[in-house]
């Protein structure tokens, strides 16, 4: 017993993460690989429906946008429950292949321009997002204490990095001024590519780090873990504080691009440049500010006023709409609203024992989910309030979350460096 608490102490190789860590990469690719491509693809001169309607076009980006979130919704919580029956390495094989088929699917969509197949492809990529749910979870197998917290920090690293990639991949790979051949088809072809690498190589790389057990998998659970939150009092403000965030994130990444594509006239290239250099940013303030912080700082408070600041960012980002200006401002942007999240998370796990870390961090995922979905049927309003309209309601839930913390933070234990803060010394 003691040989095996010291294994669980200690940190995982690099080898024996490196095809979890492709994994998430592959995982998160599906994701954000998508918006530069999807945006030129519908709204562009070289839009591949050219002569639509711009209600029509705003249709397809609204489905484009919605789909891979809600089906993440219901698929990450299933291939979690999976992984308990299965074990982390079938489970993880199952993703890969289901990656690259869903890939496939989008690229002949594209291809002959038959965008059902490619919003199928895009549905079944959502659902196969299990990737870094199963590879939390292998951590938590393979690790505990002091190593666990690292290894944590390395996936959500991975997280930031693929975030930054992706949309350059997606923007370089579909530019014809790059390779004559390009289109918007060659980057799902690509992704398609890695997640059948990845597959063999999880195949042939990876140990399976978990005795699997048979239990009743709950196809109910993206719904009933709303309702749990709910019923939780301490988590039910923060549940919803962190959906209203998830919500204005998805609309300035969505919107801020578009607007940009339409007055400036972006290509795809620029626009996965632009996703990239948010990306930058996301990866500066988890590996740099976020550390610096949480040393000195209320957790909460850290998080409300972070949330503030970014509020303010994207209002001044709309109201002067100069091009250095705009990216100057998406730069604080990646910069303040990854403390946020980052802390958010942090604030999450303190409201329940140990024994309910799985579930909580499960509402976490869902509101990531639910909150990208919300933000994709936006599109629908697009002729109504316009692209600018929908980047000030981006705004709007930075302010509102705000104030749901402030409330928060009046009625709930704050955490600082050392631990929960007493009542009387709610103080920094």
């Amino acid at each position: 017993m003691e040989n095996q608490n010291e294994s669980k102490q200690r940190s995982i190789s690099i080898k024996e993460m490196s095809p979890l860590l492709m994994a998430i990469g592959i995982d998160l690719m599906g994701f954000a690989l998508v918006f530069p491509v999807l945006t030129a693809m519908i709204t562009s001169a070289d839009s591949i429906v050219p002569n639509a309607s711009h209600a029509y076009k705003s249709m397809l980006l609204s489905f484009g946008y919605f789909l891979y979130p809600l089906f993440m919704l219901f698929g990450a919580s299933f291939l979690g429950d999976l992984s308990d029956n299965w074990g982390r390495k079938r489970t993880l094989s199952a993703c890969m292949i289901g990656i690259c088929v869903s890939f496939f699917l989008m690229t002949l969509g594209v291809y002959i321009k038959i965008l059902s197949i490619f919003m199928i492809g895009r549905a079944f990529s959502g659902l196969m997002a299990g990737s870094q749910p199963v590879a939390q979870a292998t951590v938590a197998d393979l690790s505990q204490g002091t190593a666990k917290a690292r290894n944590m920090s390395i996936l959500a690293f991975v997280n930031s990095i693929s975030f930054m990639i992706a949309p350059l991949i997606g923007g370089i790979l579909s530019d014809p001024k790059v390779v004559p051949f390009f289109g918007f088809w060659t980057p799902f072809l690509f992704a398609s590519l890695l997640g059948l690498i990845t597959y063999f190589w999880v195949q042939f790389g990876f140990t399976e780090s978990f005795q699997a057990k048979k239990a009743p998998i709950d196809w109910t659970r993206p719904v009933r873990v709303f309702k749990e939150a709910y019923q939780m009092k301490n988590v039910r403000l923060i549940s919803f504080a962190f959906l209203v965030v998830q919500l204005g994130i998805a609309l300035f990444l969505q919107y801020m691009v578009i607007f940009l594509n339409d007055k400036y006239h972006y290509s795809s290239l620029v626009m996965g440049l632009y996703y990239g250099y948010i990306g930058i940013f996301f990866s500066l303030s988890l590996l740099v500010i976020v550390p610096i912080l949480v040393k000195r700082f209320t957790f909460e408070k850290l998080v409300m006023w972070s949330l503030l600041c970014t509020g303010l960012i994207i209002l001044a980002a709309i109201i002067y709409q100069k091009e250095v200006f705009i990216w100057v401002m998406t730069a604080l942007f990646g910069l303040s609203h990854n403390i946020a999240y980052a802390v958010l998370m942090t604030t999450f796990s303190n409201q329940v024992s140990q024994d309910k870390q799985g579930w909580v961090m499960g509402i976490y995922g869902s509101c990531i989910a639910l909150g990208f979905a919300l933000g994709g049927l936006t599109a629908l309003l697009l002729p109504v309030f316009h692209t600018l309209g929908l980047i000030f309601l981006g705004a709007c839930c930075y302010f509102a979350s705000f104030i749901l913390m402030a409330i928060f933070i009046k009625n709930h234990t704050l955490y600082g460096p050392n631990g929960p803060i007493p009542k009387k010394n709610k103080t920094e």
